[in-house]
């Protein structure tokens, strides 16, 4: 691919509300400019097509994004559709030569994520899962304390992510409940659950076995999960994880990790970091992030343009194992037994 000053970026639907973050990234990065976007014709998506309009000032609205895909003379796509369409959109634009990034997590299923991978692997694209916590000076932060051996060895992680959820009077007019809310999506079990998973796993690594469980407890008006807890079991450690789309009011959910030689706790803008020298804990401000690494916009279209791997969270392979810990954690739901990674069969 020939560089571009700016690259020209194309977006595959407004499913998952983080799109506006994501729009609103690249118009201050300077490094790419919104050319088209595909977004289906239905009344639900309606406010939708008209911010890209308003706000963004985007004149070319496709209603299929086959069409965008084949008329368009794009660089990059950013595939903010639902997860059951993200498999087949990511084959497409990687078939055309461009590179992808979606929004955590990365499928609909572990199928789905195998796809995505091969597509981009055949084609020679880059793929990048955007997973926010990686713009968290916080959690970088907390890694650098971590990886150097500042709590000795990771052996338990407590995750805790979510909100209130669905409305049963505004599940009409927010599109992001109606397709997350499906069963099948996985509801907040795969819409909050992921963080913590993800995060367990870029310390702890694969787990050898996963227990979980997942149901609809209060929003009776949705098909799918409203709650959702696993357990990842490691030779020596566990982690526990949980999402919900139920809690009343902000209550801390911090991220928790112990170590054989301490503990931290990360916060929104602060961590604290207990040792034996300090039982009290120490609280520890955060480094800035470096340039090209500030946020998902800025480091995918760095990493593009310097021909550079995604590193970390955001990983594809990464992500993809992430999406085989999920799956077997609804498995598990199902059976009510503990499953196995790697899933067989």
């Amino acid at each position: 691919m020939k560089l571009r000053k700016a690259f020209r970026v194309g977006l595959v639907g407004v499913a998952h509300n983080h799109v506006w973050h994501i729009l609103d990234m690249l118009q201050e990065s300077g490094l790419g400019v919104l050319v088209a976007a595909s977004v289906e014709e239905k009344p639900a998506l309606e406010t939708r097509r008209k911010k890209l309009r308003e706000k963004y000032g985007l004149e070319k609205i496709y209603n299929d994004y086959r069409e965008m895909l084949n008329r368009e003379n794009l660089d990059v796509i950013f595939n903010y559709t639902d997860h059951i369409q993200r498999a087949e959109v990511t084959e497409l634009a990687a078939s055309k030569g461009l590179h992808i990034m979606v929004e955590k997590p990365m499928a609909y299923n572990l199928k789905d994520a195998e796809r995505m991978l091969k597509a981009t692997e055949e084609n020679g694209v880059k793929l990048m899962v955007n997973w926010p916590t990686m713009w968290s000076p916080v959690y970088r932060k907390a890694y650098k304390l971590i990886w150097s051996g500042s709590i000795g060895r990771v052996f338990h992680i407590r995750a805790r992510s979510g909100h209130s959820g669905p409305k049963k009077e505004t599940l009409a007019d927010f599109y992001d409940f109606q397709w997350m809310g499906l069963k099948e999506a996985g509801g907040a079990y795969m819409d909050f659950c992921c963080y913590g998973v993800a995060f367990a796993m870029s310390l702890m690594g694969m787990p050898k076995c996963v227990f979980g469980t997942a149901g609809n407890f209060v929003k009776s008006f949705i098909p799918g999960y409203d709650n959702g807890i696993l357990v990842l079991m490691y030779e020596k450690g566990t982690a526990i994880v949980e999402g919900t789309w139920s809690q009343v009011g902000r209550v801390p959910g911090d991220p928790q990790v112990f170590g054989t030689e301490g503990s931290i706790i990360i916060g929104r803008e602060e961590l604290i970091i207990f040792t034996e020298n300090k039982p009290e804990g120490e609280v520890v401000k955060p480094d800035p992030l470096p340039e090209g690494e500030r946020n998902a916009v800025e480091y995918f279209l760095t990493r593009i343009r310097e021909d550079k791997p995604i590193n970390g969270m955001c990983n594809p392979k990464f992500s993809r194992d992430v999406q085989e810990v999920l799956e077997a954690g609804l498995i598990s739901s199902e059976s009510g037994k503990a499953v196995k990674i790697p899933i067989i069969g």
